[in-house]
């Protein structure tokens, strides 16, 4: 059975797809970030996050979301209706779908428009700027926020996210920046 840290997809390889994707591929998992075919040739040969070149697997080819354990969307709010499309086209249903878009009413819209799919929600709360081509920086602070849900709640999942957490904050990405400007993850309790 798949869990969803067995294989993490990233729809959207913008500046926070990237910037997340890279932070969990530094981290150890495996991870595809899929984006249009400019940033695909801008991120192939890896991407620099916090002083650290990353290379997680990307492509421009929807197909990789057939073997997610778990996707997690990053597109713009203009791009849901795309989103949708695809992921109808290439995901297993039973694979959970986390939204990293603005607000909450994209999640909502995720969820009514893919029934058979356990939706997510989740805020990023800081902004990602690309410095040149395959250079992210985080510019903002805050925690990345995720709902409660059964994906998120396996006792694996949590630990790897804490991990992750941990790591980062402990300057695990090769330099120890303020702490205003880690970038953090956890998972939110009701």
């Amino acid at each position: 059975m798949k869990t969803p840290l067995d294989h993490i997809v990233v729809l959207g390889a913008g500046a926070i797809g990237a910037w997340i994707g890279g932070q969990w591929a530094a981290a150890g998992l495996p991870v595809t970030l899929i984006g249009w075919t400019k940033t695909v040739a801008q991120l192939g040969q890896g991407h620099t996050i916090a002083g650290q070149t990353v290379h997680p697997e990307v492509t421009d080819q929807p197909s990789a979301l057939a073997s997610a354990g778990l996707i997690v969307l990053t597109v713009r709010s203009t791009d849901i209706d795309e989103a949708v499309a695809t992921l109808r086209g290439h995901a297993r249903p039973s694979t959970p779908v986390l939204s990293l878009l603005n607000g909450i009413s994209p999640a909502e819209r995720i969820a009514a428009a893919l029934p058979e799919f356990e939706v997510i929600r989740g805020m990023v709360p800081y902004n990602i700027v690309r410095i040149g081509d395959a250079a992210l920086h985080q510019q903002s602070t805050g925690q990345i926020t995720v709902g409660n849900s059964p994906a998120t709640e396996a006792k694996r999942c949590r630990t790897r996210i804490a991990h992750c957490a941990r790591s980062n904050r402990a300057g695990a990405l090769g330099q120890t920046p303020p702490q205003s400007k880690q970038p953090h993850q956890r998972t939110l309790r009701d």
